[in-house]
C-alpha cells in the first residue's frame, strides 16, 4: 500500500522531493524520475525519518528541494535553483496566510544516483506556540533505487 505524501506545517520539509524530477529550472537541476530511498533528520524530527518516494517529472520551474505545498494556488514569488561550485543551491519564498515561509539550502552529490540536502525553513509573520523557533534545520540523503513499482505514482511514499 502506498501513501500520498503530505506537508505538515513547519515539518513540510520532510518529503523531498514530492513532485520533482526532470528539468526544474534547467537541465540537470532535479533528481531523475523513479523510486528514491530517503533519510531525513532535523531539529523538529525526534528520530530519523526513512521512506521511499516515487519521483516523477516536474513542470519547468518547479523546485524539488524546498518544502512542498499542500495548498493549490500557493504563491511562491521566489523559487530558484542555481548551480554552485559544490553542487546546487536553492531558495523558495512562499506567501502564507498570513506571513511567509522561506526555505534555503544546498544540494551535493549525483542527482542520478545519490545526493544530500542541507537546508533551513524559516517562517515570518506567523503566530507560533510560546518558545517555538521560527527557524528549522534539516538534512536529507537520497539514493536512487530504480523505476517506481507498478501502481505507485509520483508523490506516493512507502516505508
Amino acid at each position: 500500500m502506498f501513501v500520498r505524501a503530505v506537508s505538515l506545517s513547519l515539518l513540510s520539509f520532510l518529503v523531498l522531493p514530492v513532485h520533482a524530477a526532470g528539468n526544474a529550472a534547467g537541465a540537470g537541476l532535479a533528481p531523475r524520475p523513479g523510486l528514491w530511498a530517503q533519510t531525513i533528520t532535523g531539529d523538529r524530527a525526534p528520530a530519523p525519518i526513512q521512506m521511499k518516494i516515487c519521483v516523477g517529472v516536474a513542470e519547468p520551474g518547479d523546485n524539488p528541494f524546498g518544502p512542498q505545498s499542500e495548498e493549490d494556488g500557493e504563491e511562491c514569488p521566489t523559487n530558484e535553483i542555481k548551480r554552485t561550485a559544490g553542487g546546487l543551491s536553492y531558495v523558495r519564498v512562499c506567501r502564507l496566510n498570513p506571513g511567509t515561509m522561506t526555505s534555503k539550502g544546498t544540494v551535493t552529490g549525483d542527482l542520478n544516483t545519490s545526493y544530500r540536502v542541507a537546508g533551513t525553513v524559516e517562517v515570518a509573520g506567523v503566530k507560533l506556540a510560546p518558545g517555538e523557533s521560527k527557524l528549522s534545520r534539516y538534512q536529507a540523503s537520497a539514493r536512487y533505487l530504480g523505476a517506481c513499482p507498478a501502481g505507485m505514482e509520483p508523490g506516493d511514499t512507502a516505508p
